[in-house]
């Protein structure tokens, strides 16, 4: 029923799962909510949150491993494999040295800013992964306070190409309320692509996407619903345009 493009379900790359044990746990937890389709997407280039000295070859390699514990265990879930992006300056040589992972190998690129971040770069990193053919799907914007007191940004971002993944937790005040109030205003506003748990533990940020499905039925048509729990990331793990 749902597929989820934001997970940090990859052990001991990250703030996230931090081992396979508790990568199955969250995986499993997933798969009980109606989750059966996932994206490891490992925070890169981020220092803060993720492991120094991670590269693409070392998340390839966990990402091969965790494939291969899920079918030992035959667990029914079927997981891609992705990576969220801190946008920097090096974005250039990244690109060139071949290091950017995206979703599933698509154009799309989960994107992610620091909190702090100047609102010219935000669209600079953007401007520049667009000019290199990708596509950012901005990841949990509602989260950012640069977002609250400059809204034009979301459809400048937009216009140019840009997608937006909410959390799930946001809608339900699990990031504060100047989040919720945020998330609300851009399901309201129809620029939510996509929304995603953002799981980094069974009991912290967890996979369970039930809770956000029913807020989400109780106000909006299940066609809307659907697009943003299911259609438009099926079409990004497929490569198509949303």
């Amino acid at each position: 029923m749902f597929i989820d493009l934001h997970c940090h379900i990859l052990p001991q790359v990250d703030d996230g799962a931090d081992s396979y044990i508790e990568a199955l746990e969250l995986i499993s937890q997933a798969v009980k909510s109606g989750t059966t389709i996932l994206t490891a997407t490992p925070h890169f280039n981020n220092n803060y949150q993720g492991y120094r000295d991670v590269n693409k070859k070392i998340i390839i390699d966990k990402y091969k491993k965790l494939k291969n514990v899920i079918s030992e265990k035959k667990i029914p879930a079927t997981v891609f494999l992705g990576s969220e992006l801190l946008a920097d300056s090096n974005i250039p040589q990244l690109h060139f040295n071949n290091e950017l992972i995206t979703i599933n190998g698509s154009r799309y690129i989960l994107t992610e800013f620091t909190f702090d971040e100047k609102i010219e770069n935000v669209l600079s990193y953007c401007k520049q992964l667009l000019s290199f053919g990708y596509i950012p799907l901005i990841a949990h914007p509602e989260r950012y306070t640069f977002f609250s007191d400059s809204y034009h940004l979301l459809y400048d971002l937009i216009d140019i190409g840009c997608k937006f993944q909410i959390n799930k937790g946001s809608p339900l005040n699990k990031y504060g309320e100047k989040a919720q109030k945020l998330a609300i205003r851009m399901l309201e506003d129809n620029f939510v692509h996509v929304i995603s748990s953002d799981c980094h533990s069974p009991s912290n940020r967890n996979a369970d996407m039930s809770d956000i499905y029913e807020w989400l039925l109780d106000r909006y048509p299940l066609d809307k619903v659907s697009e943003w729990t299911h259609d438009n990331a099926k079409r990004i793990l497929l490569n198509l345009n949303i």
